[in-house]
């Protein structure tokens, strides 16, 4: 929802969820397009996410490396950019520390 108070020219975004920020950054964007002149349609909503790229199964697939209870988070979390997270993760704690 847009509202005109404020300054004039002057747009904020403010709120919302993980799940709506896109859509909020959509709407933002094409409200200062429009501002703009730019009359060119908005594609976010068609764009893969980094990550996303290819399908979750053809993912889980290739996630064999990470250990079972990180394979399904990871993948849901990161798609296919989980590559590397093995590596990254810390390693197993030292018993006594």
């Amino acid at each position: 929802m847009l509202h005109a108070t404020g300054w004039d020219g002057f747009i904020t975004i403010t709120g919302g969820k993980l799940m709506t920020y896109r859509l909020m950054a959509e709407w933002a964007t094409d409200a200062v397009c429009r501002k703009l002149g730019n009359t060119r349609p908005c594609v976010t909503a068609q764009t893969a996410l980094p990550g996303s790229q290819e399908p979750t199964e053809n993912t889980l697939k290739r996630v064999i490396s990470l250990p079972a209870p990180l394979r399904g988070s990871a993948v849901y979390r990161h798609g296919g950019s989980y590559s590397g997270l093995a590596q990254r993760r810390s390693p197993a704690p030292q018993p006594g520390l």
